[in-house]
């Protein structure tokens, strides 16, 4: 009641005291026409140039705030990730962890760079490098041996999920006979991580699959092989624990022993399995 009596006084100071009825009338017509204004906000459209200056002045903001906890850092690493786009343009992505005198870690993305020509150059100084544990884990991973499994799988999904007619057809048909599932899982190489979540789902779904592409005249012939099956089964269980093993590994504010640990515990840990 305090914050509209005081809005009260500044708008009608001299009908504070009046009567509940008008008092409360007073009130309907403040809270409207403070939503008038709020829905006037909302409706305006900014030019591109406002918006382009705003932007530009969060940035400088973000950059500050960076420079000035940065500043206060004794100790320094820096993380590459290059990568290359759509247009077949090189990006570079720059992350900086810095510690300062009270052990307070500051971990945050520096730059994303254009890079043409070449992407690797010499520099004049000494610098301790390694390779990104998580890549080597996907490089080992690489050497299962399993393409086979995954160009047949990702064509059977490829089928259903990249047209629309089959996409629908597909899910109406796992609808009719009660499937626990209502999809299949997209694969993308960019999102390497989803090839755990594509096997999963595809071996929960292999009766389906199989009748929805043998009604399709398409080729099932690798989901009656045994020896098909059987390494599709060890590969969807090689997969799984290697996924949960990569999240583990992601995130901010991981130390590379932490990290260090959790693969030789993985290594330790599924010795004999694998």
């Amino acid at each position: 009641m305090t914050y509209w009596r005081n809005a009260l006084e500044e708008l009608a100071p001299d009908c504070v005291d009046v009567g509940p009825e008008l008092r409360m009338a007073l009130k309907v017509e403040f809270i409207s026409a403070i939503q008038r204004f709020v829905n006037l906000v909302k409706e305006t459209c900014l030019s591109h140039q406002t918006i382009g200056r705003r932007i530009d002045d969060l940035g400088d903001s973000i950059e500050g705030t960076l420079k000035d906890k940065l500043s206060a850092c004794v100790l320094y690493s820096l993380a590459l990730d290059e990568s290359t786009d759509q247009s077949d343009t090189a990006q570079l992505v720059i992350f900086i962890r810095g510690i300062d005198i009270n052990f307070n870690i500051i971990e945050e993305m520096l730059d994303l760079c254009h890079i043409k020509g070449t992407t690797t150059e010499s520099v004049d100084h000494e610098i301790l490098s390694y390779h990104c544990l998580i890549h080597q884990q996907q490089l080992c991973a690489q050497k299962l041996n399993m393409k086979h499994l995954m160009t047949d799988l990702v064509k059977a999904v490829n089928f259903i999920r990249s047209r629309v007619l089959n996409h629908r057809e597909f899910k109406a048909f796992l609808d009719e006979v009660g499937s626990e599932y209502e999809d299949v899982v997209y694969f993308s190489k960019v999102r390497w991580l989803s090839k755990a979540a594509t096997l999963k789902r595809s071996q929960l779904l292999l009766p389906e699959i199989k009748v929805f592409l043998e009604e399709k005249k398409q080729n099932v012939d690798f989901l009656e092989n045994e020896e098909w099956l059987n390494d599709l089964s060890f590969f969807v269980d090689i997969t799984e624990v290697l996924a949960e093993l990569n999240l583990h590994l992601q995130g901010k504010d991981q130390l590379c022993s932490s990290m260090f640990e959790r693969i030789t515990s993985f290594t330790k840990r599924n010795w004999n399995f694998l």
